[in-house]
């Protein structure tokens, strides 16, 4: 399992199977998608929806509020 990933981010929206392939490549079975903002955290959800065996948890951090 994998913890705290932020496939959310931008920079893995063009390679997002790729990426996922080869997590399952070397035997990951679950991805929890750390939601940091109200955007990044629907998104954390839709991809959590779109893929099994991604999670996501929903939230926003004081320093990412911060920078908005």
């Amino acid at each position: 399992m994998d913890i705290g990933a932020n496939l959310a981010d931008d920079a893995f929206e063009k390679d997002m199977d790729a990426v996922l392939t080869r997590a399952k490549d070397v035997k990951v079975k679950h991805i929890v998608i750390t939601g940091s903002s109200i955007s990044g955290s629907e998104e954390a959800g839709a991809l959590a929806d779109a893929h099994e065996g991604l999670w996501c948890t929903a939230g926003t951090k004081d320093c990412v509020a911060a920078w908005k």
